[in-house]
C-alpha cells in the first residue's frame, strides 16, 4: 500500500510497482489506509511523512498496532535526524528513504520487503519453501547451496541466497552464531535430488 497526499506521487509509485508481481493499493488518506489495514492483509506500507491528517510516523505507528507483521517504509523529502529516529523507534520502520528515490532502488527495496514479509509468515507457520529444507546449523555440510539468505536474529543478512556453503563459510556462521550474531533459527538449503 502506498500512502501519500499527492496524487501524482501515488500514480508514479503505482506505475513503478506495477512491474512487480504484487497488488498495489494506493490512498491519499492516512485514515483510509488504517481502515484498509484493518480489513485486509497488506504486506508492505510505504508512507510519505508530510500529510495533513496524520504524519507518516503517526500512521506507521498505528499501523504497527493493527498489523505488526506488515513491513513499514517511510519516504520523505526532509533529511531530518530526529524524524528518522522517531520513524525507527516509534513506528519501527523497515527502511527510511529520502526523496527522490531511484526507481530501481525502490523496486529492490520493495522486493526485499515482500520477501521479508513472506519469510516472517513462513517462520510463524513453520513452513519450508517448495524445493528446500530447513536444517540446524550443525546439520549443514560443505557443498550445500542456500535456498534463502542466512539471517541473524538482528535481521542482518549473513550469507546471500544461492551461496555455496564452503568450509570457511561454515566456520564463519558457527563463529557468528556463538560469539556475536546468533542465527535466526533454521538455515534453508536446496533439496538435493538422489
Amino acid at each position: 500500500m502506498i500512502v501519500d497526499d499527492e496524487v501524482p506521487v501515488l500514480n508514479l509509485f503505482e506505475r513503478l510497482l506495477s512491474k512487480l508481481d504484487c497488488k498495489v493499493v494506493t490512498t491519499s488518506s492516512p485514515h483510509e489506509a488504517l481502515q484498509k489495514l484493518k480489513e485486509s492483509e497488506i504486506a508492505v506500507v510505504i508512507s510519505d511523512h508530510e500529510m495533513p491528517e496524520l504524519t507518516g510516523v503517526q500512521l506507521l505507528e498505528q499501523a504497527k498496532l493493527f498489523t505488526p507483521d506488515t513491513i513499514r517504509i517511510m519516504v520523505t523529502a526532509h533529511d531530518n535526524a530526529a524524524l528518522e529516529i522517531d520513524a525507527k523507534n516509534l513506528a519501527t520502520v523497515h527502511r527510511y528513504l529520502l526523496k527522490p528515490v531511484e526507481p530501481r532502488i525502490l523496486q529492490d527495496i520493495i522486493e526485499d520487503a515482500l520477501w521479508f514479509y513472506e519469510n516472517q509468515k513462513r517462520k510463524k507457520e513453520n513452513k519450508e519453501y517448495p524445493g528446500d529444507r530447513a536444517l540446524k546449523l550443525d546439520q549443514l555440510r560443505s557443498g550445500m547451496i542456500l535456498s534463502r539468505p542466512v539471517v541473524s536474529k538482528k535481521d542482518r543478512v549473513l550469507l546471500p541466497q544461492n551461496a555455496e556453503l564452503t568450509p570457511s563459510r561454515l566456520t564463519y556462521l558457527k563463529h557468528l552464531d556463538k560469539e556475536s550474531e546468533p542465527i535466526d533459527e533454521m538455515v534453508f538449503v536446496y533439496q538435493l535430488r538422489p
